[in-house]
């Protein structure tokens, strides 16, 4: 999951990064700003994401743009995380 090796990442130069939890329907990373929880339903092509700054989301996977989009205003998972993470941590979230 490309999620997973881009915490790791990110773990690997922020100590607020303190663990990450994977199976392959739940991806959880413990930080010190609080849990971001990433769910996937392949049946539905559903991802549901909770951050702890800006609440819950619920994506969809748009076969033709072929990225995950947020189905109350469109916006992209990778953008969200992005803008998310690059105020709270160290480095860049490479996705």
């Amino acid at each position: 999951m490309r999620l997973k090796t881009a915490f790791n990442k990110l773990k690997a130069i922020d100590d607020k990064v303190k663990d990450l939890r994977f199976n392959p329907d739940l991806l959880d990373v413990l930080t010190s700003v609080g849990n971001f929880v990433f769910t996937r339903d392949l049946d539905l092509t559903t991802v549901f994401f909770s951050s702890p700054i800006s609440g819950v989301y619920k994506y969809y996977f748009d076969q033709q743009e072929k990225r995950w989009t947020s189905n109350k205003d469109r916006h992209i998972l990778e953008d969200n995380l992005v803008r998310e993470t690059s105020k709270y941590f160290k480095g860049y979230l490479e996705l």
